[in-house]
């Protein structure tokens, strides 16, 4: 059995146009010191916002965030705006208000 992982790459290297590039953003949300993720995060790690599904992945010092899915963007460019929504939509389905 043989695994091809080399994502985009795949495209140039196996001559294969059907590959395509998604992006995906991520923001990763540092803990204070003692922080213990709350029991509603672990309940819903998954939740539905209004750009699609976003997520929370709670890990040690940190809760990583994230959903965006954009087919055929490659760029490596930080987007403040996709950032922006994907904590908006964790604060408004968890209740929180944003400092």
């Amino acid at each position: 059995m043989i695994f091809n992982a080399t994502g985009i790459g795949a495209r140039d290297l196996l001559n294969d146009r059907e590959v395509y590039p998604t992006r995906g953003d991520l923001v990763y949300v540092r803990a204070h010191a003692g922080f213990e993720v709350p029991f509603e995060i672990m309940q819903h790690m998954a939740f539905y916002g209004e750009a699609g599904t976003h997520y929370a992945f709670p890990r040690h010092g940190e809760l990583v965030l994230g959903g965006s899915f954009v087919e055929g963007d490659s760029s490596l460019e930080i987007r403040r705006d996709a950032c922006e929504e994907i904590l908006a939509s964790f604060n408004r389905f968890y209740g929180l208000k944003a400092k």
